[in-house]
């Protein structure tokens, strides 16, 4: 006797020992001989319960297609004649949970001329995340205050959620304009002073200007 288990809605194929976003639904398929057999089958989550339940080759069971977590279907059949065969077992791992979106990472409102990496973490109570800690954007050039970033975390099972957040970047890598000279006695005076008072300006539309 074999079995088979696929995705309660999808009707994908899932082998045993691997994860599955869905439910499952189990069909058995046996080859008796004259004499007939049953098939005899059981849950739990030890491996290690007696089959009792009795099924029909060939007809799904839809009995534990809500169930999440790790659990396995134990299975024989018997002949007609009394004789059992070996027990079988399939571990069937569901996680149909979307992930959880995490803390963002690397934001700052401080300005600094430097790259800054913005990563966003992820957590999973079930399958687990497939990355613990995504990188979502690094900021290398350019003049960047806040941004609105989203990003796709994704958990062992295939259970996949966006996150998203306005991220304060303040990386600003444009230098200010050039300044310009001024003194007391105008941009090219050629009269003779005991002392000037020299002015310099300059701008710089996002972080400002410092002297």
């Amino acid at each position: 006797v074999s079995i088979a288990a696929t995705k309660s809605s999808a009707g994908t194929a899932v082998s045993s020992g691997s994860w599955s976003n869905e439910g499952l639904n189990f069909k058995f398929t046996a080859t008796v001989g004259s004499c007939g057999g049953t098939i005899y089958y059981c849950k739990d989550t030890t491996n290690a319960c007696n089959p009792t339940k009795k099924a029909t080759s060939g007809t799904a069971i839809t009995d534990y297609n809500t169930i999440e977590g790790t659990y396995y279907i134990r299975y024989y059949i018997k002949s007609g004649a009394g004789t059992p065969s070996a027990v079988g077992s399939y571990k069937a791992m569901v996680d149909a949970t979307l992930p959880t979106c995490g803390t963002w990472h690397g934001q700052s409102t401080a300005w600094t001329n430097q790259n800054r990496t913005i990563t966003l973490d992820c957590s999973d109570g079930g399958s687990g995340c497939a990355a613990s800690n995504y990188t979502v954007k690094s900021y290398t050039s350019g003049t960047t205050k806040t941004e609105k970033l989203s990003y796709k975390i994704k958990d062992n099972a295939g259970n996949e959620k966006t996150c998203s957040t306005t991220a304060n970047i303040y990386v600003d890598k444009t230098p200010p304009s050039i300044p310009t000279v001024s003194y007391n006695g105008g941009s090219n005076s050629c009269s003779w002073k005991n002392n000037y008072n020299l002015t310099l300006s300059s701008t710089d539309d996002v972080s400002s200007v410092t002297y």
